[in-house]
C-alpha cells in the first residue's frame, strides 16, 4: 500500500507542479483542416506586435494531423499562413492572438469543401478540380504578366510579396524592386497578391499569348487588427484528442484508444493497445479481463456487430487477431447502456475499422523482430511447402478417406476401425513424418499495405475506398521446469518435489489478413461495406522430458501441434438523416461471418524408461501415440435497426432513441482421435524413431484404436433478440440523465451425439431466458475541465457451447484436459460505477473512478477429479460474488514543467480490485479455500507509459506489471488435502518502441 500511495503522490504532484512554478510562457496550439479532414506540412508564420510593426518570430508547421504547436513570451501577435494542397495554394488567412502566461491560445483554420475559406476578407485561391495538377489544354499558348507592387501610402516597392493564380501551381515572390515576372497559359486568370504588412489583393488579368503584359498593384498598409479566421469544431478519426473528446462527451464510463496513439506506441494489434487501458488485463496475450473478470466476462464486436470466436472454448474473439493497420479507433465500455449487448459482465470492446482518408496513397512498411531466443538451437519437426503462408495444404491431415468412416453421423452405426485392415491403417496414419528435427529459431518478419483512394461525382457523391493488408510471422523458444508437489496426510507440502519435468516450448504465430472498407456519402446519406479477413496460425512444438503420475513414470514426451484459426466478415451499414416532427438519424446494419478453428492432425506421443541406464523407448503396451483431427466452424447473421430522434423537451440535446437486434448463430464441431501402440519387442525396435515404429513391417505387431466419443462431437445453435429504448435529457444546463431499459432473450441448444442400442443419436441440452435490463447514467459538468459520472445497470453472462457441452478435448496451450458442464446457467450482475474527471485540455486529463458489482451464479474455471496423469478442469457456477475497486487514470504533457519537455507524454493507470467469492455447499465439500477471490482476478494492474514524439519519430517506453491471479482452487476428498491451490504470476513487461518516419519529397510531387 506505501508503494500505490507512492505512487498516487507522484502522479497529484506532477498535476499540481503546474500551480506552483509560474512561467512568463504560454502555448499556441495551431489546427488546419479541410473539410474537416487535416492538412500536413503547411506552413504557418508568427509575428509579434511591437511598436506599430509586426516582427516575425517564427515558423511553425503541421504534423500528420493538421496539428502544430509552440511555446512564445506573453504578448500581442499575429499569425499569417498560406495554405496549400500539394503545390496549389488554397488560402491565405491571418488571425490575431493574445498569448498569457501559463496559457493555452488555439487557432483553428478551416477550409470548406470548395477549398475556400469561409470568412470574407480575403478572396481566396480555389481549386476548381479534386486533382493538384492544373489540366491545361494543348492548344493554349502561354504568355508573359510583369508585375509591379508599390506601397500606396509611399509609392515604395514591396519586397518578398507572394503572387498566387486561382487553379494554377504557382507561388512566385517579388524582388527588392518590387517586381515579378510570371508565365502562365493565355487566358482570363485571378492572380492574388499577399504580403505579411499589406492587406492581400486579387486582380483579373487577360493574359494574352506569347505577350507579356505589364500590371502595377498598389498595396495598401494592413491594419495590426486585420485578422481573417473562422473557428469550427474539426474531428480526426483516431487522434489523441478526438477520442478523449469522445470519452468526454460519452454517457457511459469509457475508455477510447484511436489509430494515433496506438502508432505512437507502437502497438501491432488490438490486444497490446488495450492492455494500457484502465482496469483492463490482458492474458496470454490475447484476452481481455476488464476490472478482474473473465474474458467469457466481455464482450467484442467489430463496428457494433456481433463476431463469432475462431478458438472454440473462447466466447470473445482473440484480440491479436485485429492488426492495428485496420484499426480507427477502440472503445471499451465499462459500464452498461441500451444500446450494447444484455451479455455485458463489465467490458465491452468495440473495435471500429478505419473509414477513408481524404488523401490518397499508397503505405508499406516492412518489419523485422528479435528476442532473446533468436538463432536458438530448438526441437521441431517437418512441415508442409506452404506453412509460412499459415496454411497446411493438406500435409499434416488425416487421410479423408479414414476420417468418413470414423466421423460419427446421426442415424447410423457407431464408427469402429475393427473392420480396417492393419495395412490400410498403416498406410492411413503414416502419410506425413512425425519424428522430430532441429531448427533455429528465425526472425520474425511482417509486412503491411495499405491504399486509400477517394473520388467525388458531381460535387457531391463521395466514394471512398480503403485497403489494408498486413502479414506477421514471428516464433519463438521458451524453456521453464515444472514441479509437481504432494501433501502429507496432515495437509503440509512436502518440500521436495514429488515430480519434475522440463518443459522446451517452440512455436510460431503466422498471421496474415486484412480489411476492405467502401464508403458513400450523398448529401444526408451515408453508406459503408466493410470485410474483413484474418487468419491466425499456431505451429507449436512441445518436448518434454521428466517423470510424471503417482509411479513417478520416466518420460519423454512429444506434442506436435498445428491449429488454424479463421475469421471472415461481411458487413454492410447504413444511414439516412432525416427531419419528422423533430430531427432524426436512422441506422440499419447487416453482417454475415465465418469463423473456424482447423487442427489437422495434432501429434502427441510418448518415450518411457524401463530403468535408470536404459534409453527412453516407445515401449510395449505402455506408450502410446494419439492422432487428432478437430474442426470447429462458426456461422453468424446479425442485423440491427435504430433510430435516434432529437425531442427538444429541456434542451436541444434531449433525445429517444429505439432499437432491434438479432443474432443467429450455428456450429458444427467434429473431433476424432486415433490412439497407436506397439507389441514390438522393446529390444528389437523400442528406441528407434517414432516413423520406424509406424512403418515396422509386420502392421498386425501395431495396435489402433478409436478413442474419441460420439459425444466429442456436437451441434450447436444461439438465437439472440433484443429491443431497446434510450433516452437522455438535459432538465438544466450541463447536467444530463441518460436512462431506458433493454429486453434481451437467449435461446441457446446444443445437440451432443452420443449412443443408444449402437446407433448415433443426439441428446439436446437447452438454455433459454429472457431479461429485461434497466439502465440509469447521470453526467454533470462542473465546467469545462471538472466531470462526474454515475451509473447504475442490470446485465447477464451465460456461458459459451463449449462451456456447456459434456466432452473432454486437450487444451491448446495447457498440458490438460477440458471438460464443459451442461448444468451451467447464466450469471446476473447488478454494477455501480462513479467516475470524476478533470480535463486540463482537449487531451490532458486525469480520471479516477469507483465501482462495485454483485453476482448471482458467477461461472468459474475450476479443477475437477481424474485418474488420468493430466489434470481435468471444468467449469461450474459458484453461489455467489461481490467485487469493488478503483482506478486512477491520466495523461499529460509535461511541458509545464519545462520547454524542454513539451514533446514528451506521461501517462498510465492503476486498478486495485476486491472481490469475495461465496461457495455453494457442494463445493465447500470438494474445494480446499473457502474464501477467496474470483478465478482469474488480478487484484492490482499498473501500466506506465513516457511518449516521445516528434515530426516523424516516436519513442516510447512502457511499463506493465500485474499482480499474482489464481488459476485454480486445489481438491480434497473428505479430509484428505489433494492439491495447492495454482497460481499465475504474470511478468513484469518493460516495452521500448522507435518509430522513424521516412517521407520522399519524389512521392509527394
Amino acid at each position: 500500500m506505501k508503494i500505490v500511495l507512492s505512487m498516487l503522490f507522484v502522479v497529484f504532484s506532477l498535476f499540481g507542479a503546474q500551480q506552483v512554478q509560474p512561467q512568463q510562457v504560454g502555448t499556441l496550439s495551431f489546427i488546419i483542416f479541410k473539410d474537416f479532414k487535416p492538412l500536413k506540412k503547411q506552413e504557418a508564420v508568427i509575428y509579434l506586435k511591437k511598436e506599430g510593426t509586426l516582427v516575425k518570430v517564427q515558423t511553425i508547421l503541421s504534423d500528420d494531423d493538421g496539428y502544430a504547436q509552440t511555446k512564445l513570451e506573453a504578448g500581442e501577435y499575429q499569425l499569417q499562413i498560406v495554405a496549400k494542397e500539394g503545390k496549389t495554394p488554397l488560402v491565405f488567412a491571418r488571425k490575431n492572438f493574445t498569448i498569457a502566461a501559463q496559457y493555452e491560445s488555439q487557432i483553428i483554420v478551416a477550409l470548406d469543401s470548395k477549398n475556400e475559406v469561409v470568412f470574407d476578407d480575403a478572396e481566396a485561391p480555389s481549386i476548381t478540380q479534386k486533382s493538384t495538377e492544373t489540366v491545361v489544354d494543348k492548344k493554349i499558348e502561354n504568355g508573359f504578366v510583369q508585375i509591379t507592387l508599390l506601397s500606396s501610402e509611399d509609392q515604395k516597392p514591396i519586397k518578398d510579396a507572394r503572387i498566387f493564380v486561382k487553379g494554377l501551381d504557382v507561388d512566385v515572390v517579388s524582388d527588392a524592386k518590387g517586381n515579378a515576372v510570371i508565365e502562365v497559359p493565355a487566358a482570363k486568370l485571378t492572380f492574388l497578391v499577399v504580403h505579411h504588412s499589406f492587406s492581400s489583393q486579387s486582380v483579373e488579368i487577360d493574359v494574352v499569348a506569347k505577350e507579356t503584359l505589364g500590371k502595377t498593384i498598389e498595396l495598401s498598409p494592413a491594419s495590426m487588427e486585420l485578422e481573417e479566421f473562422v473557428v469550427l469544431a474539426p474531428k480526426v478519426e483516431g487522434s489523441i484528442a478526438t477520442m478523449m473528446a469522445e470519452e468526454k462527451k460519452s454517457d457511459s464510463i469509457t475508455s477510447v484508444i484511436g489509430s494515433e496513439q496506438m502508432s505512437k506506441q507502437g502497438d501491432s494489434n488490438a490486444a497490446s493497445a488495450l492492455k494500457r487501458v484502465a482496469g483492463v488485463t490482458l492474458i496470454g496475450g490475447k484476452y481481455v479481463y476488464v476490472r478482474g473478470l473473465g474474458d467469457r466476462y466481455s464482450s467484442t464486436e467489430l463496428n457494433s456487430l456481433p463476431l463469432p470466436s475462431p478458438n472454440p472454448i473462447k466466447r470473445t474473439v482473440p484480440l491479436d487477431m485485429f492488426p492495428s493497420g485496420v484499426i480507427g479507433s477502440m472503445e471499451v465500455q465499462k459500464s452498461f447502456s441500451p444500446d450494447i449487448t444484455g451479455a455485458f459482465g463489465g467490458g465491452y470492446v468495440n473495435i471500429r475499422t478505419k473509414q477513408g482518408r481524404d488523401d490518397d496513397y499508397v503505405k508499406i512498411s516492412l518489419g523485422v523482430e528479435s528476442h532473446t531466443s533468436t538463432g536458438k538451437e530448438v526441437t521441431s519437426y517437418k512441415g508442409s511447402s506452404s506453412d509460412w503462408l499459415g496454411h497446411d495444404s493438406s500435409y499434416r491431415a488425416l487421410d479423408g478417406e479414414l476420417l468418413k468412416q470414423i466421423t460419427p453421423v446421426v442415424g447410423e452405426a457407431k464408427p469402429k476401425i475393427s473392420s480396417i485392415s492393419d495395412e490400410l491403417m498403416q498406410s492411413y496414419t503414416t502419410q506425413r513424418e512425425y519424428s522430430k528435427t532441429t531448427t533455429k529459431v528465425p526472425y520474425g518478419t511482417s509486412m503491411n499495405l495499405e491504399v486509400s483512394k477517394n473520388f467525388t461525382i458531381a460535387d457531391e457523391h463521395e466514394i471512398s475506398i480503403l485497403a489494408n493488408y498486413g502479414y506477421k510471422s514471428s516464433s519463438e523458444a521458451r524453456e521453464y521446469t515444472d514441479y509437481d508437489y504432494i501433501l502429507s496426510s496432515d495437509g503440509i507440502q512436502v518440500p521436495t518435489p514429488d515430480n519434475t519435468s522440463i518443459n522446451n516450448l517452440y512455436k510460431t504465430d503466422i498471421q496474415h489478413g486484412g480489411v476492405f472498407n467502401l464508403a458513400y456519402e450523398f448529401r444526408n446519406f451515408d453508406a459503408k461495406y466493410t470485410k474483413l479477413y484474418v487468419l491466425n496460425t499456431l505451429d507449436q512444438t512441445r518436448d518434454i522430458i521428466g517423470t510424471f503420475g503417482e509411479n513417478n513414470s520416466d518420460e519423454h514426451q512429444t506434442y506436435l501441434e498445428w491449429q488454424e484459426r479463421e475469421l471472415d466478415v461481411n458487413q454492410f451499414g447504413a444511414g439516412i438523416d432525416y427531419e419528422l416532427l423533430f430531427e432524426n438519424r436512422f441506422d440499419i446494419g447487416f453482417e454475415f461471418a465465418t469463423a473456424s478453428e482447423y487442427v489437422p492432425n495434432d501429434v502427441y506421443y510418448d518415450y518411457r524408461k524401463l530403468s535408470e541406464t536404459s534409453p527412453y523407448a516407445f515401449v510395449r503396451n505402455q506408450s502410446s501415440m494419439t492422432l487428432s483431427n478437430r474442426t470447429t466452424d462458426d456461422e453468424l447473421y446479425s442485423h440491427y435497426l435504430k433510430n435516434k430522434m432529437m425531442t427538444p423537451f429541456f434542451s436541444d440535446e434531449d433525445y429517444i432513441e429505439v432499437g432491434i437486434a438479432m443474432e443467429e448463430k450455428d456450429r458444427v464441431g467434429r473431433v476424432n482421435t486415433l490412439r497407436v501402440q506397439s507389441k514390438i519387442s522393446d529390444s528389437e525396435i523400442g528406441a528407434s524413431p517414432i516413423d520406424t515404429i509406424l512403418t515396422y513391417e509386420d502392421p498386425s505387431k501395431l495396435d489402433y484404436d478409436l478413442i474419441s466419443r460420439p459425444k466429442d462431437s456436437y451441434n450447436a445453435s444461439l438465437d439472440k433478440k433484443a429491443l431497446y429504448l434510450k433516452s437522455m435529457i438535459k432538465p438544466i444546463e450541463d447536467f444530463y440523465i441518460t436512462f431506458g431499459a433493454r429486453k434481451e432473450s437467449v435461446e441457446q441448444e446444443a445437440e451432443q451425439f452420443d449412443i443408444q442400442d449402437n446407433v448415433v443419436i443426439t441428446k439436446n441440452n437447452k438454455l433459454d431466458f429472457e431479461k429485461l435490463l434497466p439502465s440509469l447514467g447521470m453526467k454533470y459538468s462542473i465546467n469545462e475541465q471538472n466531470q462526474i459520472k454515475f451509473s447504475y445497470a442490470k446485465t447477464f453472462v451465460y456461458p459459451d457451447f463449449r462451456e456447456f457441452i459434456d466432452s473432454e478435448f486437450i487444451h491448446p496451450e495447457f498440458v490438460a484436459k477440458i471438460a464443459g458442464n451442461p448444468e451451467l446457467v447464466e450469471t446476473d450482475i447488478e454494477s455501480y460505477d462513479i467516475q470524476y474527471g478533470y480535463y486540463f485540455d482537449d487531451i490532458d486529463n486525469i480520471t479516477i473512478s469507483l465501482f462495485y458489482k454483485d453476482m448471482v451464479n458467477p461461472i468459474e474455471d475450476v479443477r475437477t477429479f481424474t485418474t488420468s496423469t493430466l489434470d481435468r478442469f471444468s467449469f461450474e457456477n459458484s453461489s455467489a460474488a461481490k467485487m469493488s475497486g478503483f482506478e486512477l487514470s491520466w495523461y499529460k504533457n509535461l511541458g509545464f514543467l519545462s520547454s524542454y519537455l513539451e514533446k514528451i507524454v506521461f501517462s498510465g493507470n492503476y486498478t486495485y480490485v476486491d472481490s469475495e467469492v461465496t461457495l455453494t455447499e457442494e463445493q465447500k465439500i470438494k474445494y480446499v479455500t473457502q474464501e477467496r477471490q474470483l478465478q482469474g482476478l488480478s487484484p492490482e494492474v499498473l501500466n506506465l507509459s513516457l511518449t516521445y514524439q516528434d515530426d516523424g519519430r516516436s519513442l516510447n517506453l512502457s511499463y506493465n506489471k500485474m499482480s499474482e491471479r489464481l488459476m485454480r482452487v486445489a481438491l480434497k476428498n473428505g479430509d484428505v488435502v489433494l492439491g495447492l491451490d495454482d497460481y499465475e504470476i504474470p511478468p513484469e513487461l518493460l516495452d521500448f518502441t522507435w518509430i522513424e518516419k521516412f517521407e520522399s519529397e519524389a512521392l509527394d510531387s
